[in-house]
Order: structure tokens, then sequence, then C-alpha cells
């Protein structure tokens, strides 16, 4: 084997060095740009980080309102990934904000196997509240679609609370259009609605790096579907479009229609699994859930918290 001549071995380490410090550097930048388009998304909302000690001593002033009983609460989380020490840390935040039900919005699990589902409700049971769910598309990968998420799971459409009107939208597959049949439902319950929950997101703000999926992204016939939804929901009174999915929250108003906001949930998982990689979810974000404040004249709060770490 021919050995490299030695005047080009240092041209090999300088190559190598320069390498290093450029990918370095980019992961000083996106460190860093993280935390800034975390805080721009999140100027225009009510954002708190939660402290522990504070749940415990009940010293959270800052967020009086979410201890008003004129207040129901609702819990809004998503892609928690059988992160079982994320939902003794929710617990408690339900507990001393007296949150009234849960709605967790998909990806419960990494692959959707009887034995997952089946932790994932334990885990859900474990917070002593009723809850409605929608799967992800990580709930749908073993079975192929959702037939063993509610074999386990009670299938919700529609609620009520105050004179507000739900409506969930399971739009976890990422290439399979809806059936007709959902979809002719779909067009007929979005009029009626006031908030919608979806387990990935109808509509996102471009430009947004870090979520460019939503729904109909990735498959073009999936895509008409969604701008007919789209289009239903601009027309409609519908006021917030609450989805999860991304493992990063985003807030941002619509374009067409100026009184609808769209709201991504932060993620509850420890972990991010992408194409093989493990990549921890607080490099992307840390943990947060969402809760809606709505009082009998159906006044709506939206507050970010940001799990503690223990």
């Amino acid at each position: 084997m021919n050995e490299i001549p030695r005047n080009l071995k240092p041209k090999y380490a300088y190559f190598s060095l320069i390498i290093i410090l450029l990918f370095t550097g980019f992961l000083l930048v996106f460190d860093y740009f993280t935390l800034f388009y975390n805080k721009r998304n999140n100027s225009d909302s009510n954002y708190y980080s939660i402290n522990r000690n504070d749940l415990k001593k009940n010293d959270t002033k800052s967020l009086k309102h979410l201890s008003d009983n004129k207040y129901l609460k609702i819990l809004i989380m998503a892609d928690s990934h059988l992160n079982k020490e994320a939902f003794s840390k929710i617990k408690l935040i339900t507990e001393n904000f007296k949150v009234n039900s849960i709605i967790h919005l998909g990806d419960h699990t990494d692959y959707g196997s009887v034995s997952e589902i089946q932790l994932a409700k334990e885990y859900l049971d474990s917070l002593g509240k009723d809850y409605v769910v929608l799967p992800g598309d990580r709930d749908l990968a073993a079975a192929g679609d959702d037939s063993i998420f509610y074999d386990f799971f009670n299938k919700t459409d529609t609620f009520q609370v105050a004179d507000l009107n739900f409506l969930l939208i399971n739009n976890s597959p990422n290439f399979t259009t809806l059936e007709n049949r959902y979809l002719n439902y779909l067009t007929q319950e979005i009029p009626k609605a006031d908030i919608i929950l979806s387990s990935q997101p109808i509509f996102v703000e471009k430009g947004n790096i870090f979520e460019s999926k939503f729904m109909g992204s990735l498959d073009k016939d999936y895509l008409a579907q969604r701008n007919l939804i789209l289009d239903k929901i601009r027309e409609s009174k519908v006021r917030f479009v609450i989805s999860g999915d991304h493992h990063r929250s985003s807030s941002f108003i619509d374009p067409i229609r100026k009184d609808l906001r769209h709201q991504i949930v932060g993620a509850t998982a420890e972990n991010l699994n992408s194409n093989g990689l493990q990549i921890k979810q607080k490099s992307f974000q840390s943990q947060r859930v969402l809760i809606i404040s709505i009082s009998q004249d159906s006044e709506i709060l939206i507050d970010e918290l940001e799990i503690f770490e223990e």
C-alpha cells in the first residue's frame, strides 16, 4: 500500500480540523437558534416554566387563574412516546391546577404494538382524570392502521365544554387518505366546532424549517383532502386548531382569517427517534404541555407550560 507523502499529511489534518470546527459551530448555532426560535414562537402566548418546588409549595402566583375554580381546565399533551417520567410530572401539574380532563393528540408509543398501546393506556389511567385521545402516525405502525389503538382506547369525535364544541380530527396517517365517509363527516362537523384538535397540523406557517410536516405534505392526494378541510375551517367559526406531532410547540395566526389561531403542542417524550437516530427531546425543545382554561361564559385562556426537570 502506498503511503501518503509526508508533505500532504498536514493538509489532511487541517482539513479534518476544519470539518470538526464547522460541525461544532453548527451545533452551537443550532442550540442558540433553538432557544431564540422557542422564545420568538412563544412571545405572543402565555408561556411559563414550571418549578417542581413551587408546585409542591403551591407557590404559583403568576398562574393564579389556573387555580381559579371558575375555569374548567383541560390539559393537552402530545408525543409522549412511553416516557413514564413525564406522566408523574404531569400528574403533579394536574393536581396542583385542578385539571378536569386530559387530551392526548397522538404518538403515545414508538411503534404501536399491542404491548406498547397497553402500556400507554396504563400511563394515562395513572393520571386519574377523564381523557380523550387521538392516535399518531407512530401508533399505527405495527397494525398499519388504528385497529390496535382503538382496541384499547375509546374513540371520541366530538365533545362539549360550557358552550364550546370540540371536534377531534384523526389525520394520523402520513400517506393514507381519509375515507370519503369520514371526510364527508368532517365537512359537516367543522361548521359546528369552536376548537379543533388534530393528530398532525393542518396548516403550518411557511419558513418554519423545524415544522415543515403537516397533513398532506408527503402525499398530493392527502394534500387535496387537507385543502378541503382547511377551506372549511376558514369558512367556519373555529377559533383554534390545536395539533401535535412536531415535538416542538409553535403558535401563529392564520394568514387568511386573522381571528383563527393554529397552535402546535410541544412533546413530553424523552427522545425523538427518527430514521434510526435517537435524539434527546431537549435538543429540539424542552418538554411542554398546554392547559386550556374555559369559563362558564366560554372565555378561553391558553397557557403553555414547560415541564420541570428533576
